[in-house]
């Protein structure tokens, strides 16, 4: 994103100063590439992140926070930018690159990896060891396991099933008497 923005930049800037037809098309050009990459990436991901990250207790008052930064924004860029755009003009485009630089080293360097971890473990992980999935996992790991006599008996089990169901005048007559 911010390269292509950094190409419109540059292309607004001369086209502002000698009218070049080129260096128009390539602001139309970078214009679409800008918000091909932003949509196919900021939607999604600013949601999706948010609840991943979030323990359950929270999540709601996160999204919450969330969708109203995203709509504060969205009244920025809807009042503010003309404004700018008519001071500044392409000069403008500046503060919009400072912000995406921000965005990048606030995502490089204080972001999460999620790539791997479940959400529960995401959820021990922002919610502590009191979290209800630190609790969850407590009890899934303190739950005895099958010792290996009910493997047997088990086993042993099925086997004898499997011995009365092949024989063919058990099969009929537990069919003819609804058992089956």
């Amino acid at each position: 994103m911010l390269l292509s923005f950094s190409v419109w930049t540059a292309c607004s800037a001369v086209y502002e100063q000698t009218g070049s037809k080129p260096a128009g098309t390539a602001v139309v050009a970078m214009i679409f590439v800008f918000y091909g990459v932003a949509g196919a990436a900021w939607p999604g991901l600013a949601v999706s992140y948010t609840a991943e990250i979030l323990p359950y207790n929270i999540r709601a008052k996160g999204l919450m926070l969330c969708f109203f930064g995203t709509s504060v924004a969205g009244v920025f860029n809807q009042w503010v930018n003309p404004l700018g755009l008519e001071a500044l003009a392409c000069k403008f485009y500046f503060v919009y690159m400072a912000v995406l630089v921000i965005e990048l080293l606030v995502i490089y360097f204080f972001f999460v990896e999620t790539k791997g971890p479940t959400l529960e473990e995401m959820a021990i992980l922002f919610g502590g060891p009191e979290s209800a999935a630190a609790y969850g996992r407590a009890e899934a790991h303190a739950k005895p396991q099958v010792t290996q006599q009910e493997q047997k008996d088990e086993k042993a089990a099925l086997q004898i099933c499997a011995m009365c169901c092949a024989s063919p005048a058990k099969n009929a007559a537990w069919e003819e008497n609804g058992v089956h």
